[in-house]
């Protein structure tokens, strides 16, 4: 278990077991990292994969000097990791656990990073207030995807960038994609980077399998495991195949003002084949990780 903080107050941001728990997603990696690592801290290294995902989705925009908000921080690693490594004027973090954000306000210290809880559905910020939203690996658990891209476009500046990456199962990508054509967001460009995820997932898996075998009572394990891919776990399998892809958006809000319309591609036709009763896979998937991450957010922070 984690320590508590000495009566003296003994900052442990640099922590490694610390670090190591403030990341959620599933990871990243491909040739570019491979042929030039990012330039970590030591206490950053085992976090190397996840890190390299938040890297993929913001590491190219600009961020220096700029406004970042990510919604769905969860325990703020992601969050840290921008502020701390990429110059941004600000980063705002926003989960809707109070526990998530009372461990994030404690465990994190970069200079510029704030937390505040709130829902993806009603983004307590006024209209344009950010150069670039991060979302990464969250938005299959809110109860509208639509509400929460309309509110992600609104709090964006006009010419903001709006930067996503999740996973879905097939029978759900025509419904993505629907919903991101009526976003009233431009496409700058669009991945599939699954087999990166699974790259990343195999270099992890068996750290991951360890730490949960050592922490998680035995009759969780199983389901923890695949809310975070084990490899031989549904949703590892999923990925594995290509039934599950992870797929990897940045748009742009059109400056309105300066004449600019939304443009996104989309086959209207083939919305109108969509068929909204599919999908109980993805239902399981989507009850997995919920699951896992109000487990994982229900625990009280013990580090301090």
């Amino acid at each position: 278990m984690l320590q508590k903080r000495s009566e003296a107050g003994a900052d442990r941001s640099t922590d490694i077991e610390t670090v190591s728990s403030t990341f959620m997603d599933y990871g990243y990696m491909d040739e570019r990292f491979r042929e030039n690592p990012l330039p970590l801290k030591a206490h950053h290294e085992p976090c190397r994969y996840a890190i390299q995902l938040y890297h993929h989705v913001v590491g190219d925009l600009g961020v220096k000097g700029k406004h970042v908000l990510e919604v769905g921080s969860g325990r703020g690693g992601g969050s840290n990791y921008v502020a701390e490594y990429l110059e941004p004027a600000s980063v705002t973090g926003l989960d809707l656990s109070s526990a998530a954000i009372d461990f994030c306000r404690r465990a994190h210290t970069a200079d510029r990073l704030t937390f505040v809880e709130g829902t993806a559905m009603d983004l307590p910020f006024k209209d344009s207030s950010f150069d670039i939203v991060m979302n990464v690996e969250s938005s299959h658990c809110y109860p509208s995807f639509d509400k929460f891209l309309s509110e992600a476009a609104r709090v964006l500046r006009p010419g903001g960038l709006f930067s996503w990456v999740d996973a879905r199962f097939d029978d759900r990508l025509l419904d993505l994609e629907r919903s991101f054509a009526l976003s009233g967001l431009d496409l700058v460009r669009q991945t599939d980077i699954t087999q990166n995820v699974v790259q990343a997932l195999d270099a992890i898996s068996d750290d991951k399998k360890r730490v949960i075998e050592e922490k998680i009572p035995r009759p969780f394990r199983p389901l923890i495991m695949s809310g975070v891919a084990v490899r031989g776990t549904l949703v590892y399998n999923a990925l594995e195949s290509g039934k599950l892809r992870y797929l990897s958006k940045v748009l742009r809000k059109p400056d309105r003002a300066a004449g600019e319309e939304a443009n996104y591609p989309f086959d209207w036709s083939a919305a109108e084949r969509f068929d909204p009763g599919a999908g109980s896979t993805l239902r399981r998937f989507q009850r997995t990780k919920t699951w896992m991450s109000r487990y994982i957010s229900s625990k009280k922070p013990t580090i301090i």
